[in-house]
């Protein structure tokens, strides 16, 4: 779904992500009853897709990723050819990580900074920081669609541990908490 960048209220354009995050938890809670095979063949698809936009998009990636032969991965297990990354790695290449030119690590600290209440950046970025426990925050960004997605994964993995348990979607109840702006992760 494209954006358009005219001046909508927050709450317009949170009530369309709600509905594209109900759409993406139906859609992925399909997956929940796949067979191993049938599974591991759609994690392998989606590795393959997402490592392939990265190395396209990224100039980060386009290095990190320049001696996997993607097209030779016959599993998700093969993902072990790829030189593991720190929080640190992710923020001392930040710019050249993210795969939208137009989204920088400065723009992304100034807008963490003036938030008063939750808000898009760029009317399509969900940009998030986690607390520094670790010493230094990190700052993630979520595109439009990327945002939903994230969600209901996590919303995903809450239905299939209920399911395990007997319980019914009709009965379950999640709750999720983080803070009123996404200056922090929870």
């Amino acid at each position: 779904m494209a954006i358009s960048q005219t001046a909508k209220s927050y709450q317009v354009l949170a009530q369309q992500h709600r509905e594209l995050l109900q759409q993406e938890i139906e859609r992925l809670s399909l997956h929940v009853d796949w067979d191993r095979k049938k599974l591991a063949a759609f994690q392998l698809a989606q590795l393959k897709s997402l490592l392939s936009y990265a190395r396209q998009h990224s100039q980060f990636y386009r290095r990190h990723l320049a001696s996997l032969n993607i097209e030779k991965m016959h599993s998700i297990h093969d993902l072990h050819r790829i030189e593991p990354m720190t929080k640190s790695d992710v923020m001392n290449n930040w710019d050249e990580m993210v795969c939208t030119p137009h989204l920088t690590l400065q723009e992304a600290r100034q807008h963490l900074a003036s938030l008063k209440h939750d808000q898009y950046f760029k009317q399509q970025f969900h940009i998030l920081s986690t607390s520094a426990s670790s010493g230094k925050p990190g700052i993630f960004g979520y595109g439009w669609e990327e945002w939903p997605t994230y969600l209901a994964g996590s919303q995903r993995w809450i239905n299939a541990v209920a399911r395990k348990q007997g319980i019914t979607m009709e009965t379950a109840v999640s709750v999720q908490v983080g803070p009123h702006i996404a200056n922090h992760m929870t």
